[in-house]
C-alpha cells in the first residue's frame, strides 16, 4: 500500500513472525525539575471538600481578559509544519526527548502504523463520506452503522497482528475505539425521536478512544493544576489530558457543550478562529493553556500544546510563550498590557539565554535545570514568515477524525507524537 511518501508497506504482511527491529529505542530518560513558580497538581492540603469543589470551577475567562495578559489568537490556520517546527532544530536536545522527523526504524513504525490503521478503518466503512451529511442521517443508517461496528470489532478480533507489542497495542485500541463508536450510535439511536442532543461525555469519551490508537495515554477526572496570578489561585481541570510515562501534559483538551457549537466547517471558508469559536471558549481554551504551561512536556521549548474538540472534529493549539512572559503574568497578571511590560518576541526568546541573562531580566531558573535550546535562523524557504510574538496560540483548521480524508491529514502528527512519547517509557 502507498502512503504517498515514497514508503511502500505490504499490508497482507501485518500478521507475519514477531520481530524486535521495530520497537521504539530506549533512550536514557531526562530527569526533569521544576521551578517552584509552576502549578501544582490535585488538591491544595487547605482545601475542604467544598473550597475543593470552588476551586475546581475554572473562572470565566474572556478574550478581553486574555488580551491584557498579551496573549492572542493568530487570525489564520498554521499547517502541521509549524507544530513540527517546535522541536526540528532541537535533534532530540530538548526534555521530552521529541525527535523531528523519525529515522531508521521508528519511521518505518510510523508508516506502518499510518498504512495499518488507514486500512482497518476504510476496510469497515464506519465513517462519514461528508461532513455535512451527519444531521441527515437517518434512524436505518444508524442502525446500520451500529452493526458495522460489531463487524469490525469481530473482524479485529480475528487479525491480531503479531509482527511488533506497539502494533498490537494500537490494534486493541482500535477495537475500543469501535466499542465506542457502537455507544455513541446506540445514543443517536435512543434519541432520535427526542430533542436531546447527544451528550459532551459522550463525545470526550469517543475522542479519547481514538486517541488511544495513536499510542497516547488520555485521562480524565479530577486532576487539576493551579497558578498563581496576582496571588490569587487559578485552577484548571479540561475535559482530557494527554500524557507521557511521567504525567507530564502532551496535550489539554476542550471538549465543547453541543448546544455550543456554532463553528462554520465549510472548507470553501477560509477558517479564522476569531471569527468561529464565541469569545468565552476562546478565553477558557487560551486560560487552560497558560495554566498548564508549567505542566507540559515542552517547558524547554517554551510551548503548550491543545486541542479543541467540536463533537468528532478536532482543532489542534499551541501556545508559544516565553518564559519572561510566563513570570510577568504571575506578577502581574492582566494589567501586564496596560503596564506596557511585554513578552520577548519570537526571535529573541527562542536564542541561547545565559543564566545571568535571565537574572538580570529577573527570572532565575537555574533550579529548574531546563535544556537550553539554540535554534538557528529561518532558511531561505522560511524568510517570508511573519515572527510570532511571545504569547501566541497558532492552530490548525478544523478536522473531522471520521471524515477519511481529514483523518489521513493528522495521522502523521498523532502516531508522531505517539511514537516519541513511548521511546522512554
Amino acid at each position: 500500500m502507498d502512503t504517498g511518501s515514497g514508503y511502500t508497506t505490504d499490508t497482507s504482511s501485518i500478521s507475519t513472525e514477531p520481530s524486535e527491529k521495530m520497537k521504539v529505542k530506549q533512550r536514557p530518560r531526562k530527569k526533569r525539575q521544576r521551578s517552584p513558580a509552576g502549578p501544582s497538581w490535585g488538591p491544595l492540603e487547605s482545601d475542604t471538600e467544598e473550597d475543593w469543589k470552588l476551586r475546581s470551577v475554572s473562572t470565566i475567562w474572556t478574550m478581553s481578559k486574555i488580551k491584557d495578559c498579551g496573549l492572542h489568537y493568530e487570525n489564520k490556520t498554521s499547517p502541521f509544519s509549524d507544530f513540527y517546527d517546535v522541536f526540528k532544530a532541537c535533534d532530540g536536545n530538548n526534555d521530552s526527548g521529541f525527535i523531528f522527523p523519525l529515522e531508521g526504524e521508528e519511521k518505518t513504525l510510523l508508516e506502518t502504523l499510518v498504512d495499518q490503521t488507514n486500512l482497518m478503518i476504510d476496510q469497515y466503512g464506519v465513517e462519514r463520506e461528508d461532513p455535512m451529511m451527519w444531521s441527515s442521517k437517518t434512524l436505518f443508517n444508524w442502525v446500520r452503522l451500529k452493526k458495522n461496528c460489531k463487524e469490525a470489532v469481530k473482524n479485529l478480533t480475528q487479525n491480531i497482528p503479531t509482527r511488533n507489542p506497539l502494533l498490537q497495542e494500537s490494534h486493541f485500541a482500535l477495537k475500543k475505539f469501535y466499542h465506542a463508536m457502537n455507544d455513541h450510535f446506540q445514543e443517536r439511536i435512543e434519541n432520535y425521536n427526542s430533542s436531546a442532543e447527544v451528550t459532551k461525555e459522550c463525545y470526550t469519551d469517543l475522542l479519547s478512544n481514538f486517541l488511544e490508537v495513536f499510542l497516547l495515554t488520555p485521562r480524565r477526572g479530577m486532576r487539576k493544576s493551579v497558578l498563581e496570578i496576582t496571588g490569587k489561585t487559578e485552577s484548571s481541570v479540561p475535559d482530557l489530558r494527554l500524557t507521557n510515562d511521567t504525567s507530564m501534559n502532551l496535550f489539554v483538551i476542550e471538549v465543547v457543550e453541543v448546544k455550543n457549537v456554532q463553528c462554520n466547517l465549510d472548507e470553501s471558508v477560509s477558517f479564522d478562529i476569531n471569527k468561529e469559536l464565541n469569545d468565552r471558549l476562546l478565553g477558557q481554551h487560551a486560560r487552560e493553556l497558560l495554566i498548564n504551561y508549567q505542566k507540559t512536556s515542552f517547558g524547554d521549548l517554551e510551548a503548550a500544546l491543545g486541542i479543541i474538540c467540536m463533537q468528532t472534529s478536532i482543532i489542534f493549539t499551541c501556545l508559544k510563550m516565553s518564559l519572561v512572559h510566563y513570570a510577568n503574568i504571575q506578577q502581574y497578571g492582566t494589567d501586564l498590557v496596560s503596564r506596557e511590560i511585554r513578552g520577548n518576541d519570537m526571535a529573541y526568546m527562542l536564542k541561547d539565554k545565559s543564566d545571568e541573562r535571565e537574572e538580570e531580566e529577573g527570572f532565575n531558573y537555574k533550579k529548574s535545570k531546563r535544556r537550553k535550546v539554540v535554534l538557528e535562523q529561518a532558511t531561505e524557504d522560511e524568510t517570508d514568515k511573519e515572527a510570532r510574538n511571545s504569547g501566541t496560540i497558532f492552530y490548525t483548521k478544523p478536522y473531522n477524525y471520521l471524515v477519511s480524508k481529514d483523518r489521513r491529514q493528522i495521522m502523521n502528527f498523532l502516531f508522531w507524537i505517539g511514537i516519541n512519547s513511548r521511546r522512554n517509557f
